[in-house]
């Protein structure tokens, strides 16, 4: 069995819920990361949030293609 492996980013979470739907029943793994950190938060020995972290405007998804079963 061979695989591909591709990262992809959405406008927002409608948006890849939408698309991995779409997919149907299929034997290919999708892994949802979400909005990823761009500079995490910072927290004190307490766990107080020091510095607010950024995230990313994009929605990620990781998705680990089947190749048997990919149309070209």
């Amino acid at each position: 069995m061979s695989y591909i492996f591709k990262k992809y980013e959405f406008q927002d979470e409608a948006t890849a819920k939408t698309r991995i739907a779409a997919l149907g029943e299929h034997n290919h793994t999708v892994v949802e990361l979400g909005y990823l950190w761009i500079t995490e938060p910072t927290y004190d020995e307490e766990g107080n949030e020091v510095s607010e972290g950024t995230k990313a405007n994009l929605y990620s998804v990781d998705v680990l293609w089947n190749r048997e079963e990919i149309v070209t």
